[in-house]
């Protein structure tokens, strides 16, 4: 990573069938911490990979939204407007 200015903290990945999602916490060179999803998946004889970026201060929003996203996923009901 030394050659986009990021320091590595955590990386893992998720392998589902035809698809991997790799998730990647760095920090920026400002310090600044920033996670990077990315999914790679068979595209013939290559791959497509599709990259969301998502920095520390819009993660609580982010987290919030997504979560009420998998209650739509999960069950077909939408959330309850507050």
């Amino acid at each position: 990573m030394a050659q986009t200015g990021r320091k590595a903290i955590f990386a893992t990945r998720v392998s589902t069938g035809s698809r991997t999602y790799f998730l990647d916490v760095s920090e920026t060179q400002k310090g600044e911490r920033m996670l990077s999803i990315c999914e790679s998946r068979r595209d013939g004889d290559g791959f497509l990979r599709s990259r969301l970026y998502l920095f520390g201060d819009s993660a609580d929003d982010f987290v919030s939204a997504f979560r009420d996203a998998l209650r739509v996923l999960k069950t077909g009901q939408a959330p309850v407007a507050e």
